[in-house]
């Protein structure tokens, strides 16, 4: 068997998806592992009744795995997804994680995925390696994030080292504190690591996140002459990273959440966190900076091109400006300024802004896109932590 996983179970044919495992057929070349794919399949009647039919593959179908210890090809699944999560990133963050570890890393993303196959089938790389990469990867980027100021007495409970470390012995997580513990798919927001030191309280959270596919739709007949809509999914597992962190000098303290698959129900989010600081500190659900008056000092900083901008009059009516396309901005259009200063200077209540690196100083290589609502911040798209950092910093530096 190649490129895949075998469950030892009497319903086995190859190149079939049982328990969530791929069972490959024996021919399947040695170089292309199978990418595991869970399916859901949701039938509907052209009646209006919705069909009980629903398939969810997972891996609890299958316990007895067996591995074979000459060949990369027995991979377990959960595994293979977290190295396949990790070559969904950028293939530079890859090719680090490969670099600093002492390996080759030039090759296209499909070399980086073998080889990463290779050493880890030989113990070389581990999992709690990689878990720690999408860790630091997946905490930075594609976040929301709130920002809040810690009240001073606050913050000199959380000087005390000894007292913040029996509060979290106090609630189970005392193999956590300074200490890093591998997590993969959990259920629930679980704590993977806190790091607690003279300048810094970060806890950080994982969670399984799933997102969905269309992978087929088609519709047919049944014998009863009704008419059904059948669609098939590709149901996606990723790891949800979020953060809180509070600077034990300053008081700023930030939440960073991970970008939920569908919705925007960030501020439910937030109060789920914000719940549990409250178990372990008793500070109630503090209170976010508001952001209203940041945007339009942003926007008229220089430092960013302004994609979009949201605005709101005295009287409550909503205006919103954008330019033609991304790399481009509304202060590059004369008619857009002219609309734009026909309305108060201080108003705003979003703004879609590219940080643009000729006017950081120095700090970043490239643009950083974020919109920022009245509550929060989102980044788009992958960054690095001083990226981030950099953004958050200016931001604070336009607050009231």
């Amino acid at each position: 068997l190649r490129g895949g996983a075998l469950c030892s179970s009497p319903s086995l044919r190859s190149g079939h998806m049982i328990g969530g495992m791929w069972l490959a057929h024996p021919n399947f070349a040695r170089r292309n592992f199978a990418y595991p794919r869970n399916v859901r399949r949701d039938t509907h009647y052209g009646t209006g009744q919705k069909g009980q039919e629903k398939y969810k593959y997972n891996n609890s179908k299958c316990n007895n795995i067996m591995t074979h210890d000459d060949t990369v090809d027995l991979i377990i699944h959960t595994d293979v997804q977290l190295i396949d999560l990790l070559l969904a990133h950028k293939k530079e963050y890859v090719q680090e994680f490969l670099r600093e570890n002492g390996f080759r890393f030039s090759g296209t993303k499909e070399d980086l995925r073998e080889r990463l196959l290779i050493l880890y089938k030989r113990g070389e790389i581990t999992r709690e390696q990689i878990l720690q990469r999408l860790d630091q990867l997946e905490g930075y980027g594609n976040q929301h994030v709130y920002l809040f100021r810690i009240p001073e007495h606050y913050i000199e409970e959380l000087r005390d080292q000894e007292n913040v470390r029996r509060i979290f012995e106090e609630n189970n997580l005392g193999d956590v504190y300074n200490h890093y513990r591998p997590l993969v798919f959990p259920e629930h927001p679980e704590v993977a690591s806190i790091t607690h030191d003279d300048d810094w309280l970060k806890i950080r959270w994982v969670v399984k996140k799933e997102k969905t596919q269309l992978l087929e739709e088609k519709r047919e007949i049944d014998e009863q002459n009704r008419e059904i809509l059948t669609k098939k999914y590709i149901i996606r597992k990723y790891r949800g990273v979020t953060m809180f962190r509070v600077s034990l000098i300053s008081g700023d303290a930030e939440l960073l959440i991970h970008r939920l698959p569908q919705g925007l129900k960030y501020a439910q989010e937030k109060d789920r966190y914000l719940g549990y600081l409250n178990e372990w500190f008793n500070w109630g659900l503090l209170s976010n900076i508001n952001l209203y008056p940041v945007i339009s000092r942003i926007e008229n900083s220089g430092e960013v091109r302004t994609r979009n901008v949201g605005l709101r009059t005295a009287r409550g009516s909503h205006i919103d400006i954008s330019s033609p396309s991304r790399t481009t901005g509304i202060q590059e259009d004369p008619d857009a300024i002219n609309v734009r200063q026909s309305i108060n200077t201080e108003v705003g209540n979003r703004g879609n802004f590219y940080w643009l690196p000729e006017k950081s100083n120095g700090v970043l290589s490239r643009e950083i896109h974020t919109i920022i609502y009245p509550d929060r911040i989102s980044f788009l798209g992958e960054c690095r932590g001083g990226e981030v950092n950099y953004v958050l910093g200016r931001v604070r530096h336009y607050l009231p």
